[in-house]
């Protein structure tokens, strides 16, 4: 049941919310991340779907990352304190983002496939 009523959630949302979003807007008019247009226009939905849901574990690890450093960074407790700041304020936060405007522009194009 939990996973039938996550798919209907995930229906009826979309339902809702089929507006492109602003990543999707900005790469359709040539800016950041125009190139993903490009290679995604011609795939099929169940590609698109797969490469989404990809993009949605990245960014859960990337929240890991943040959250638990040293999981991820054997050297951890040995590292210098400003290299620390630069992953977990900077780099991580920024590849989120990243991960984020790219999963953003898929569903868009998904939504206006569907």
């Amino acid at each position: 049941a939990g996973k039938l009523e996550g798919a209907i959630n995930e229906a009826l949302e979309n339902l809702t919310t089929k507006t492109p979003s602003k990543a999707y807007i900005i790469a359709k008019n040539g800016g950041k991340h125009s190139p993903l247009i490009k290679e995604w226009g011609s795939k099929s939905i169940k590609e698109i779907q797969k490469s989404i849901r990809s993009y949605e574990k990245l960014i859960v690890e990337h929240q890991d990352k943040i959250a638990n450093p040293s999981k991820y960074c054997p050297d951890w407790g040995k590292m210098d304190p400003r290299h620390k700041s630069s992953l977990v304020e900077v780099k991580w936060p920024s590849e989120i983002q990243c991960f984020t405007e790219q999963k953003d522009i898929l569903q868009s194009m998904l939504d206006l496939k569907q």
